[in-house]
């Protein structure tokens, strides 16, 4: 998942709020893979207008853990936390 730049919080807030539920989530360190320094010595491509949706994945996504054996009631549990968290951010006429 994604944090939208606009939020009113960071993602280290919501994972904190997260690992605190008991709830493990991951950022996602790859993203934008050109940036990263094992990229220095390889030839890639790179469109004009740059990659923003990598870019944003890598400064604002993360993953939660889940499993094929994630029950139903864990699954409530996330959801039911994500929107306690959330909740505390919503904007008048959002």
């Amino acid at each position: 998942m994604t944090v939208c730049e606009d939020a009113g919080f960071e993602r280290s807030d919501l994972q904190e709020f997260l690992e605190g539920a008991g709830i493990d989530t991951r950022t996602v360190w790859s993203g934008n893979v050109t940036r990263h320094p094992m990229m220095s010595n390889v030839e890639y491509r790179v469109p004009d207008a740059g990659l923003p949706f990598a870019d944003e994945v890598f400064a604002r996504g993360m993953s939660l853990g889940m499993s094929h054996g994630t029950t139903a009631e864990e699954l409530d549990h996330t959801v039911a936390t994500i929107h306690a968290f959330a909740s505390k951010y919503t904007r008048a006429g959002a």
